[in-house]
């Protein structure tokens, strides 16, 4: 989907594109307008200031001891293609006969309840990928106590391109890239950031949702209906499609790499 056709999208949505780049600020109420400022050149280039690490994950053991899964098989894997160290990796295998519509396996942190998240995190899917009939390949959630969540999807036909959304339960429409549209690259490392900022009201809508792959800002809107209770959760539950029970008939997987945790 080229910019344009986001734009029109987004119009049809009600949901408003944020026109001004990301820039310093700070002073934290001028984050509802939208403003961010990053905090970190390096590690996680897009992390705004006055945000405290709650988690970083390597995957030297499988979860321990922040992390928790919830259900299924997952391992670690030592990738000498990884970017980063030590170059192990939290895997997720889909084997032929996988029935869509859910997860082979989920990987759980918990969090105290906070209203402003950055996630940066390391992943990868495999070359080739075998996409869902629905287009939707989940890679991660964010979640509220009972109230539901948001994910973040690779969607795109089953041959591809893939591209990445967010879908906001309670926004009820996808938020499509909208800042630029490159597609994801099969098979190789790809470092992701999501940020989400609940704002002042949530009728009208003034959340804060973007984010970013390899560095470049995909999506950035600004008045997003976001849910009344706070985050509490982060979950690489890399759902595949959504309700038809559709089989894998190739051998795919998922890894995730470092992954950290800021919130205010």
């Amino acid at each position: 989907m080229d910019r344009l056709l986001g734009i029109v999208l987004m119009a049809s949505l009600g949901v408003r594109a944020c026109t001004d780049a990301p820039r310093a600020t700070t002073d934290a109420s001028t984050s509802a307008a939208c403003e961010a400022s990053a905090a970190n050149l390096g590690a996680w280039p897009n992390e705004p200031s006055g945000l405290a690490t709650l988690d970083n994950q390597s995957w030297t053991t499988l979860g321990a001891p922040t992390w928790s899964l919830l259900w299924g098989p997952a391992s670690v894997d030592t990738d000498l293609t990884a970017p980063f160290t030590p170059q192990v990796a939290a895997r997720i295998d889909f084997p032929v006969g996988f029935v869509g519509s859910r997860a082979p396996a989920t990987l759980e942190y918990d969090f105290p309840a906070r209203r402003t998240v950055y996630v940066s995190a390391w992943w990868k899917v495999s070359a080739p990928w075998q996409g869902h009939p629905s287009s939707s390949n989940k890679v991660m959630y964010l979640f509220t106590g009972d109230s539901g969540s948001m994910a973040m999807i690779m969607y795109g036909p089953e041959q591809g391109p893939f591209m990445l959304r967010v879908f906001p339960d309670w926004q009820g429409e996808w938020l499509v890239p909208n800042a630029s549209s490159q597609p994801v690259a099969l098979g190789t490392w790809h470092h992701l950031e999501w940020f989400v900022q609940y704002g002042q009201t949530t009728d009208p809508p003034s959340g804060t949702v973007r984010w970013w792959m390899d560095g470049a800002l995909v999506g950035n809107y600004c008045n997003v209906r976001l849910s009344s209770q706070p985050l509490v959760a982060l979950k690489l539950a890399p759902v595949w499609g959504g309700a038809e029970l559709v089989q894998k008939t190739e051998d795919d997987y998922m890894e995730y790499g470092p992954v950290h945790v800021a919130a205010r």
